[in-house]
């Protein structure tokens, strides 16, 4: 299943795969759900080294649902932060960084790129030394056929764990 032809199966079918993450954002979030709909561009120059921006003129259609986990207060920088699971339909460069800083308010803990504000340098006993961003969950459609060759790869997978429900 580690095959060449798998990972290339892969790659060609990733838009059909489900993603989930699990990040925490500066602020408190109000909402406890959402669909941010704004195009991102990507944005190449030797000030950004890489970044994505919205535009609705230039930019390529770009969806990220998310959903409120929890929000807590940190005492020891005074600051709210709140827990998010989130979903990406499109898969653009730094589109849940860029949604949910420039779109939301809320730039990822630890994201000196699109935190203007920089939470990063100003805390001197930072308790979070990168993104806090994390990929939770991959799920793959078996009709993409990315499976078809593997029993599980020696993960022990299951058949309904691996997207085949033989009860149909």
């Amino acid at each position: 299943c580690g095959s060449f032809e798998a990972r290339q199966k892969l790659i060609a079918n990733w838009h059909n795969v489900e993603k989930e993450y699990i990040c925490l954002v500066h602020g408190f979030v109000a909402e406890n759900a959402g669909t941010i709909d704004a195009p991102l561009t990507k944005l190449d120059d030797y000030i950004s080294k890489r970044s994505s921006v919205t535009d609705v003129e230039n930019g390529k259609d770009c969806f990220t649902s998310w959903m409120k986990l929890m929000t807590f207060y940190h005492q020891h920088d005074g600051c709210y932060y709140t827990l998010l699971r989130v979903r990406i339909k499109t898969g653009r460069r730094h589109q849940i960084r860029a949604h949910l800083a420039l779109v939301l308010g809320h730039p990822i803990v630890g994201d000196i790129k699109y935190d203007g504000r920089n939470h990063y340098y100003e805390e001197k006993s930072s308790w979070c030394v990168r993104q806090f961003l994390h990929c939770f969950s991959l799920k793959f459609d078996k009709c993409c056929g990315l499976f078809d060759d593997c029993d599980g790869g020696g993960m022990g997978l299951r058949d309904d764990e691996m997207g085949n429900d033989n009860n149909n």
